[in-house]
């Protein structure tokens, strides 16, 4: 019964079930009688209709994935970069001080000076001896 699930479950990339992309026809659940009637398609309507679901799978992709970058970069910001000499402030949540109260411990961190970028995200700081 799972197997009949996973082919006959409409994916919201698609739009479209599995069975139906991979074979141009929607399975056999067995639920209504079955008329034995052969109809042979003919190959070139066979691909006419392949290419149609294939083009329509393409499309709804297509437009999914625009509008994953449409709103990706609606939130996205581009990064900051330091020069030598330039002033920045640390994030104190992982720094650990010799002050008593951790709840005014950030009034002594001031800003630091960049010496060198070591990588695109990375800077070496010249920290004060208190740390």
């Amino acid at each position: 019964m799972t197997k009949f699930q996973y082919n006959n479950y409409v994916y919201s990339l698609t739009q479209q079930p599995s069975f139906l992309l991979n074979t141009g026809k929607l399975p056999q659940m067995g639920f209504k009688p079955h008329k034995y009637e052969f109809k042979l398609e003919s190959v070139s309507k066979f691909m006419e209709r392949m290419k149609f679901m294939l083009e329509k799978a393409r499309f709804t992709i297509q437009k999914s994935q625009d509008n994953i970058v449409k709103y990706y970069n609606r939130h996205c910001t581009p990064t900051l970069v330091f020069k030598h000499s330039d002033k920045v402030l640390l994030d104190s949540l992982n720094i650990y001080t010799t002050y008593l109260s951790a709840k005014l411990s950030y009034y002594h961190l001031r800003p630091y000076i960049v010496e060198k970028q070591v990588e695109p995200m990375s800077y070496y700081l010249k920290l004060s001896s208190l740390l």
